[in-house]
């Protein structure tokens, strides 16, 4: 694994993004990353990508990520590369995010890392729940009969450096690479890496360190705000996802709202354009 340090970085604290395969992602990891340094300009960001270049100034630390961080028995498996993001961030403290959503326009990383400390590890969630679009939940009740499964979201986690912390995320990788379980077929992958996370949480009995813990905004999920335009969302998210294979139009318009104040604060034309998934990714067509 190759890492390629583009800046001076301050190892205590970091936010860790992940662009592989199509360069649609790439685009949106500029995105994400400009919005980010507009609000924080001192918050390092580093990249783990597989592209053979990338011209763009904005992350202050690229790191090549190894080829079984998302092959397995020579399959690309895209999804399985969230399980390694522990191995990939140089921080003491890391937020990962997923690329496909763009920061708001007033609260900053730091204030999300003073939210999180401590935790050791946490991540997005909507708290307990007896279903699951991962697998099926019966199966899960033969495994840890009494245990609580909780609802979680990959699109922000937060951890620390530390050997319990190293633990967990190593059980992930365990997880995913033998599940003990049937998991959903997604996007091509064995499972989804969001219930590798949900089984070594079973296994280890560790979990986020509050239910309900959604700082990211995301219209698929926040069904009661997701008519509100994009200013209104500010003080209860720190950003907004555009996760999802066709956006509705509303949650696109939003995006180019917020990525258009950002592109005149960077004093730049335009941010990259967003597009749909279905449109690029051949197999995320049928989910």
């Amino acid at each position: 694994m190759e890492k390629i340090t583009t800046a001076e970085m301050d190892a205590n604290k970091g936010i860790l993004l992940i662009a592989i395969g199509n360069y649609e992602y790439l685009r949106m990891a500029e995105n994400l990353a400009i919005s980010i340094k507009n609000v924080e300009p001192e918050m390092p960001i580093t990249l783990a990508h597989n592209y053979q270049l990338i011209e763009s100034d904005v992350f202050d630390n690229l790191v090549t990520v190894p080829i079984e961080s998302y092959i397995t028995n020579g399959k690309p498996e895209y999804i399985k590369v969230k399980t390694w993001m522990y191995d990939f961030s140089p921080y003491d403290e890391t937020i990962f995010l997923d690329v496909d959503m763009i920061w708001f326009y007033t609260k900053k990383p730091s204030e999300l890392f003073e939210e999180c400390k401590g935790t050791g590890w946490t991540m997005s969630n909507t708290g307990l729940s007896e279903t699951s679009v991962w697998c099926d939940i019966n199966d899960v009740r033969k495994l840890y009969p009494n245990a609580q499964m909780w609802n979680y979201h990959s699109e922000c986690v937060y951890f620390d450096k530390s050997d319990k912390t190293k633990k967990y995320f190593d059980t992930v990788k365990e997880v995913y690479e033998n599940p003990p379980i049937k998991g959903t077929n997604f996007g091509g992958a064995r499972i989804a890496d969001e219930l590798a996370f949900q089984l070594a949480s079973l296994k280890l009995n560790e979990f986020p360190h509050k239910e309900n813990f959604t700082p990211i905004f995301w219209y698929a999920r926040d069904r009661k705000t997701a008519h509100l335009q994009a200013y209104k969302l500010t003080k209860d998210y720190y950003a907004y996802s555009i996760g999802g294979n066709k956006l509705p139009i509303h949650v696109k318009n939003n995006y180019k709202d917020i990525a258009a104040f950002h592109a005149r604060k960077a004093g730049i034309k335009r941010m990259n354009p967003i597009r749909d998934k279905r449109l690029f990714i051949p197999e995320r067509m049928k989910i």
